[in-house]
C-alpha cells in the first residue's frame, strides 16, 4: 500500500498543473454552464472521497451546471456527492476537491 501512495504521488507531482494561460478556460464553456471546477479540475459526482485523495464510482454531472447548488443538487438525485476531480479516469477522480462557486 505504501508503494501504491508512493507511486501516485509521484504521478501527480509528474502531471501538468491544469491550465497556463491565464484566464482562459481548458473548454469552451456551454451557454448557460457555471465553471465551479477551475484550474483543470473536472466536476464529477462520486460515491466516495477519500482524504482529497481518490474519489471512488465518479460519472460526470448528467446536465449543464448552472451554479454551485444545481451541481450539487445533480449529484445528490444519483445519491452522489459533488466533486472536482483533477484526473477523472476509470470511473475514479484523483486528486479531488469540493466545488467553488455560487
Amino acid at each position: 500500500m505504501q508503494y501504491q501512495i508512493l507511486a501516485f504521488a509521484a504521478l501527480a507531482a509528474a502531471l501538468p498543473q491544469g491550465n497556463t494561460d491565464g484566464d482562459q478556460p481548458l473548454t469552451p464553456p456551454v451557454a448557460g454552464s457555471v465553471d465551479v471546477c477551475t484550474g483543470g479540475y473536472t466536476a464529477q459526482c462520486c460515491a466516495t472521497n477519500v482524504l482529497g485523495l481518490a474519489s471512488l464510482e465518479c460519472s460526470q454531472v448528467p446536465d449543464v451546471i448552472t451554479s454551485r447548488a444545481n451541481f450539487q443538487a445533480q449529484c445528490a438525485d444519483q445519491g452522489l456527492s459533488d466533486n472536482c476531480c483533477l484526473i477523472p479516469i476509470l470511473g475514479q477522480g484523483l486528486i479531488c476537491q469540493s466545488p467553488q462557486g455560487n
